[in-house]
């Protein structure tokens, strides 16, 4: 039961007319303490993007340095698994697209709660983790993972439209008895004129359902990128744009004597590391939403 002063707040709180109302019962029903509540309703004020109020698809995928970037793929998709049971958050599909050797290759979380777009959208980017030594001084090889963070219309579907003749399937129907039975319907779509990308691939799904939801996060990524580089139309879109923001640095995380976690969007810096990868992202989540509104 929350104390009287706490009632008392709730109570505010749900007199507001622009309070929302699945954040209020989202609070009471499971018995938030008020104050959190409404330092998360104060956060959620500042999102004013187009697409900020919508759920999130947060994907994970490999970078280029073989098993030891796929193991970094999964202890970040960990971490943000972590973080939105931290927050309580309606956790959707999880997709994982395993590698030959049977680690992450690419794996995608779907938050069916309102504002996680623009809540973590900030988080997008390459994710770096360094190990440093102190025979290197701190200079050691970087593990990479790059993060994509779409989002994910809860009660409509993308309107972007594509067209058919720009898109590259694979693997066609045809194809797919004899592809790696370990990642089931795998499907991937290609936008060919700016050579991005999206896959899905759950076990259960037929092809073709796996295929829409390709098709879908596609045009939710290119309706992003589109408003990013301001062009009117996806065809427009650059290769060399898109793979800049790709490999843009977003994070690093140096592990060894002098563990820290540098956020290269905020300048936050944390030595905790292990909590960092446990899900405790909030800093560098409230510092970025507070420095795209300062």
């Amino acid at each position: 039961m929350h104390n009287a002063e706490e009632a008392k707040l709730i109570s505010q709180l749900a007199g507001m007319d622009v309070i929302n109302g699945e954040l209020f019962k989202q609070a009471y029903d499971i018995s938030l303490d008020a104050s959190e509540f409404l330092d998360r309703y104060q956060m959620y004020e500042l999102l004013k993007g187009p697409y900020d109020k919508e759920g999130a698809c947060i994907m994970v995928t490999a970078g280029s340095e073989g098993v030891a970037s796929e193991l970094w793929a999964e202890k970040l998709f960990g971490m943000y698994t972590s973080w939105a049971r931290r927050q309580r958050c309606k956790e959707g599909l999880v997709e994982k697209i395993a590698s030959i050797s049977g680690h992450i290759q690419f794996a995608a979380l779907e938050i069916e709660s309102e504002y996680m777009f623009g809540t973590l959208s900030g988080e997008k980017g390459m994710h770096r983790m360094i190990y440093s030594s102190v025979e290197n001084s701190g200079t050691g090889e970087a593990i990479s993972a790059r993060v994509d963070i779409i989002p994910l219309f809860l009660d409509r579907p993308v309107n972007f439209h594509l067209d058919d003749n720009d898109l590259e399937i694979s693997p066609l129907p045809s194809e797919c008895e004899n592809r790696d039975r370990r990642n089931g319907a795998t499907v991937r779509v290609q936008h060919i004129p700016s050579g991005v990308t999206a896959e899905s691939s759950a076990g259960e799904r037929s092809y073709f359902a796996n295929k829409l939801k390709a098709v879908s996060r596609l045009k939710a990524k290119l309706l992003i990128i589109t408003r990013e580089l301001r062009v009117p139309d996806a065809k427009m879109i650059e290769k060399q744009a898109v793979e800049e923001g790709c490999n843009r640095e977003t994070r690093r995380y140096t592990f060894g004597p002098q563990e820290l976690v540098h956020d290269l969007n905020t300048g936050i810096q944390l030595s905790d590391l292990n909590s960092v990868l446990e899900g405790d992202i909030e800093p560098f989540i409230r510092g970025r939403i507070v420095s795209r509104h300062g």
